[in-house]
């Protein structure tokens, strides 16, 4: 609902429940570059030849599930939206 996220962000109205946009952005964008940095490697998916097409690789989604965590996913996708 837009008045709770307006009274939420507006620090005269909700004391000790303010939430600081601005500062949750910076966090956020922070701990994405965190997890990538952790994260990511060269060849995350274990393939044999980094000359295959992906429809080469007939088992690719699984690779995909088993390789990239929920939170690199994440990160890799909107760590830019909290810049």
């Amino acid at each position: 609902h837009a008045s709770f996220y307006d009274f939420l962000t507006d620090k005269s109205r909700s004391d000790k429940f303010f939430i600081d946009v601005s500062a949750v952005e910076n966090n956020l964008a922070f701990a994405s570059l965190r997890v990538m940095e952790h994260e990511l490697r060269f060849n995350i998916y274990s393939l044999e030849s980094s000359y295959l097409p992906n429809s080469a690789v007939h088992d690719l989604n699984k690779r995909v599930k088993d390789s990239i965590s929920t939170e690199l996913s994440y990160s890799c996708r909107l760590w830019g939206t909290h810049v």
